[in-house]
């Protein structure tokens, strides 16, 4: 009885990888020449949205960048922060993958900054308050109550 209630868990545990919540925002600038201008439509971080993720996104992130590019003479610097569902496992794997991204179609790199946290429990990306799943908490005090 309780190997079959061990795995029941276990199951439910693993199916909950696959429908992993996170929150999310983006917000930043564009400067170009001089010029700012506010990414459009921006999630403010200090109140970002819920969202549920796709099974293959398997993290929560949050990152930011800072990038300084040149392009046919025209400066342009990027300064955004973001919250999101991801399929990267790995922060410097998604920073480089960020500065190949935004140094094709010309660009040259005057300076970037970026920094990516991943983490794999709901809602982990939400900065100095994380909360736990109301489901995952549940299962883990199950998990202990079965192993006693």
């Amino acid at each position: 009885m309780k190997y079959q209630l061990a795995s029941l868990i276990a199951t439910i545990l693993l199916a909950g990888t696959y429908a992993l919540s996170c929150n999310y925002c983006m917000e930043g600038s564009i400067t170009v020449n001089g010029n700012k201008s506010d990414i459009p439509d921006q999630v403010k971080c200090k109140t970002p949205q819920k969202m549920n993720c796709s099974e293959s996104q398997v993290s929560c992130m949050t990152g930011t960048m800072t990038a300084s590019l040149t392009k046919d003479g025209v400066n342009e610097f990027r300064d955004v922060q973001i919250r999101n569902c991801s399929e990267i496992r790995d922060g410097v794997a998604g920073c480089n993958a960020i500065r190949d991204e935004n140094t094709k179609d010309g660009y040259t790199t005057n300076s970037f900054k970026c920094k990516i946290d991943v983490c794999s429990s709901d809602y982990c990306n939400a900065g100095s308050s994380p909360e736990i799943s109301l489901m995952m908490g549940l299962l883990t005090v199950l998990a202990f109550l079965v192993g006693q």
